[in-house]
């Protein structure tokens, strides 16, 4: 009467001690999919040992997605509401502090609550996407921030790297030697590089004794240069 149809586009038929054949032909004939446990519904799984970890784990996902954008700010507004919340702080009136935030965050093993620190999970979950950064070599993600942010510069700027075989890290500009790029230690030389967007790969060779340096300038240098 209220004009209600069930989208069997949007329906699932689960079984519980039956068999699949006549699952699968019992939806035919509603006209929906079969689905089987573990599935979740209202965000949870059905089928999951009660009080099992597994139940809070698409909690967990959506919590990591959100947190993988969040400001600083935010993360210490709400850090800041779960201590108002623990210690009975309200607004006008503040309580004693008798345990710092940092130790109620500390596992319970280590003598605190293991309350979860928000900030401290938002760079957690940061530092993955710029190890993602570094590893996934032709992912169209990485492909399209680094045509935006001239080959991701604003991840690598603040990453020291591996060498490796060196086939993917600027000599001059990327931090790997020291605790700032070569072409900051080194600004002379630089200028006198006729090769300053060159990988490291394309500054020597493997010899027999081992790798050998080559590096090119545009003129001789002087013997206090050299050094």
């Amino acid at each position: 009467m209220a004009g209600l149809h069930l989208n069997l586009a949007k329906s699932k038929l689960l079984g519980i001690n039956m068999e699949e054949e006549d699952l699968i032909d019992w939806a035919s004939q509603i006209g929906c999919s079969v689905c089987s446990f573990l599935t979740e519904y209202l965000g949870l799984p059905l089928g999951a040992k009660k009080n099992s970890e597994t139940l809070w784990d698409p909690v967990f996902r959506n919590l990591s997605a959100k947190l993988a954008g969040m400001p600083n700010k935010i993360g210490k507004k709400l850090n800041s509401l779960m201590a108002n919340f623990l210690w009975g702080d309200k607004e006008g009136k503040r309580r004693i502090h008798w345990v710092n935030w940092s130790t109620v965050c500390k596992p319970l093993n280590y003598g605190g609550l293991g309350v979860l620190d928000l900030n401290l999970t938002n760079r957690a979950l940061l530092g993955k996407w710029v190890w993602k950064f570094a590893n996934d070599k032709s992912s169209l993600w990485k492909c399209v921030l680094s045509s935006k942010h001239k080959e991701g510069i604003s991840l690598r700027s603040n990453s020291k790297l591996i060498v490796g075989n060196g086939e993917s890290i600027f000599f001059w500009n990327d931090i790997w030697a020291d605790e700032s790029p070569l072409k900051f230690l080194f600004p002379r030389i630089f200028v006198l590089s006729p090769n300053k967007e060159g990988k490291i790969a394309e500054f020597g060779s493997f010899e027999s004794s081992g790798w050998v340096w080559n590096v090119q300038t545009r003129r001789s240098l002087s013997d206090w240069e050299l050094a």
